[in-house]
């Protein structure tokens, strides 16, 4: 990354994630959502088991009131960015779909409601 000049998500981030499952699969889960919005074979179900994952693995060590660490934040993190990127596409494709107009060559796909459409 052009910005990350201490190397945090190729080092720091990805050598957290290989020890703490709960943040290995809401890293994943944050690519393969992003694989999926990008890819026209992309399926929303392979982000979805990633995703309940990490936060199923979150719950059960809040509910066993173990120590926060920081890789417990990192989770909450990761996963607080999956939703806020979830809500600014449903909104980008909210307004593409009300100023929507489409050409003879045109094809406009978008995610919605858990399912990847294209038209």
């Amino acid at each position: 990354m052009a910005n990350d000049s201490d190397d945090f998500f190729r080092s720091i981030l990805t050598g957290m994630a290989i020890r703490n499952e709960a943040l290995l699969n809401a890293v994943v889960g944050f690519a393969a959502y992003h694989y999926t919005l990008k890819s026209p074979n992309g399926r929303i179900k392979e982000f979805l088991q990633y995703y309940n994952r990490s936060v199923s693995l979150l719950l059960a060590h809040l509910k066993r009131k173990e120590k926060h660490t920081v890789a417990t934040l990192l989770t909450i993190l990761q996963l607080a960015t999956i939703e806020v990127s979830r809500e600014l596409q449903e909104k980008r494709l909210d307004s593409n779909h009300a100023n929507r107009s489409t050409s003879a060559t045109g094809s406009i796909s978008w995610a919605t409601k858990g399912q990847l459409l294209s038209y």
